[in-house]
């Protein structure tokens, strides 16, 4: 999580403004604060990290492959190289389709009739929730109030 206040733009909330201003309109121009970070070391890090010869070898390979996207990705913000930001975000997640920015433009267009909830769940409710899929990740949860 450290890793997201780094790579967060100090001026997302300026630039989200004139977005919604501009009703989706205006493309927003992010800064970047400097990422001290070694990339170099990590992408040597993963080199160094063999595929493994069995019959799934190619999940090894495509993770390796996203994570060596999601280190030159970083390295791009911090040197604010917008090019090599977007060759890596689409090779993360895939390149935007009018349907999706059709999609997006929806959404925006209905920001006026989000319905914000009344009522919201109890510390007992939160703690059952927690305590009911708990299982599945075996870790221990404290909840203080």
């Amino acid at each position: 999580m450290v890793i997201l206040s780094k790579i967060t733009p100090h001026n997302l909330l300026a630039e989200k403004q004139k977005f919604i201003e501009a009703k989706g309109e205006y493309v927003p121009t992010f800064s970047y604060n400097k990422i001290e970070l070694d990339f170099d070391e990590m992408l040597s890090n993963l080199e160094k990290i063999e595929v493994p010869d069995i019959p799934l070898s190619s999940i090894y390979a495509r993770k390796k492959e996203e994570i060596k996207h999601k280190i030159l990705f970083l390295k791009a913000c911090g040197s604010q190289s917008i090019k090599d930001m977007n060759f890596h975000n689409e090779a993360l997640f895939g390149d935007i389709t009018d349907e999706n920015l059709e999609y997006c433009r929806d959404k925006m267009s209905q920001k006026d009739q989000v319905v914000v909830e009344s009522e919201f769940l109890s510390m007992q409710e939160i703690k059952d929730m927690i305590n009911k899929f708990n299982h599945i990740y075996g870790i221990k949860i404290i909840l203080q109030q």
